[in-house]
Protein backbone atom coordinates (compact mmCIF):
# COMPACT_ATOMS: atom_id res chain seq x y z
CA UNK A 1 0.00 0.00 0.00
CA UNK A 2 1.37 3.43 -0.95
CA UNK A 3 0.74 6.56 1.11
CA UNK A 4 1.56 10.07 -0.08
CA UNK A 5 2.44 12.71 2.52
CA UNK A 6 1.86 16.48 2.37
CA UNK A 7 5.54 17.13 1.68
CA UNK A 8 5.40 14.89 -1.40
CA UNK A 9 7.24 12.00 0.24
CA UNK A 10 5.91 8.60 -0.73
CA UNK A 11 5.71 5.95 1.98
CA UNK A 12 5.23 2.29 1.19
CA UNK A 13 3.72 0.15 3.92
CA UNK A 14 4.44 -3.55 4.08
CA UNK A 15 3.06 -5.50 7.00
CA UNK A 16 2.76 -2.29 9.06
CA UNK A 17 6.40 -1.38 8.41
CA UNK A 18 6.94 2.04 6.87
CA UNK A 19 9.37 2.10 3.98
CA UNK A 20 10.37 5.41 2.40
CA UNK A 21 10.78 5.48 -1.33
CA UNK A 22 14.10 6.90 -2.39
CA UNK A 23 13.90 8.76 -5.69
CA UNK A 24 17.46 10.06 -5.89
CA UNK A 25 20.90 8.97 -4.72
CA UNK A 26 21.12 12.27 -2.81
CA UNK A 27 18.46 10.85 -0.45
CA UNK A 28 20.68 7.92 0.57
CA UNK A 29 22.27 8.31 4.00
CA UNK A 30 25.38 6.43 2.83
CA UNK A 31 25.85 8.96 -0.01
CA UNK A 32 25.41 11.91 2.39
CA UNK A 33 27.94 10.42 4.82
CA UNK A 34 30.43 9.72 2.03
CA UNK A 35 30.13 13.34 0.86
CA UNK A 36 30.79 14.57 4.42
CA UNK A 37 33.86 12.33 4.52
CA UNK A 38 34.99 13.66 1.16
CA UNK A 39 34.62 17.29 2.26
CA UNK A 40 36.48 16.51 5.48
CA UNK A 41 39.36 14.89 3.61
CA UNK A 42 39.59 17.81 1.19
CA UNK A 43 39.91 20.10 4.23
CA UNK A 44 42.44 17.83 5.92
CA UNK A 45 44.83 17.84 2.95
CA UNK A 46 44.23 21.48 2.02
CA UNK A 47 47.67 22.62 3.21
CA UNK A 48 49.52 19.46 2.14
CA UNK A 49 52.59 20.21 0.02
CA UNK A 50 52.91 16.65 -1.29
CA UNK A 51 50.76 17.30 -4.34
CA UNK A 52 50.81 13.72 -5.62
CA UNK A 53 49.53 12.40 -2.28
CA UNK A 54 46.99 15.23 -2.00
CA UNK A 55 45.65 14.56 -5.50
CA UNK A 56 45.37 10.81 -4.89
CA UNK A 57 43.52 11.27 -1.57
CA UNK A 58 41.10 13.76 -3.13
CA UNK A 59 40.38 11.53 -6.12
CA UNK A 60 39.94 8.44 -3.93
CA UNK A 61 37.58 10.23 -1.53
CA UNK A 62 35.47 11.53 -4.41
CA UNK A 63 35.22 8.06 -5.95
CA UNK A 64 33.15 6.76 -3.00
CA UNK A 65 30.07 9.02 -3.45
CA UNK A 66 30.52 8.80 -7.23
CA UNK A 67 30.34 5.00 -7.15
CA UNK A 68 27.27 5.11 -4.89
CA UNK A 69 25.55 7.50 -7.33
CA UNK A 70 26.52 5.34 -10.31
CA UNK A 71 25.24 2.19 -8.63
CA UNK A 72 21.94 3.87 -7.76
CA UNK A 73 21.35 4.60 -11.44
CA UNK A 74 21.72 0.94 -12.41
CA UNK A 75 18.67 -0.86 -13.73
CA UNK A 76 18.41 -3.57 -11.08
CA UNK A 77 18.89 -4.01 -7.36
CA UNK A 78 21.48 -6.71 -8.03
CA UNK A 79 23.65 -4.31 -10.03
CA UNK A 80 23.18 -1.61 -7.38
Amino acid sequence: MMEKRKNGETIERRNDIKMSRIDSFEDLEMWKESMRLCVGLYGAVKECKDYGFKDQIQRASMSVPSNIAEGFERQSNKEF
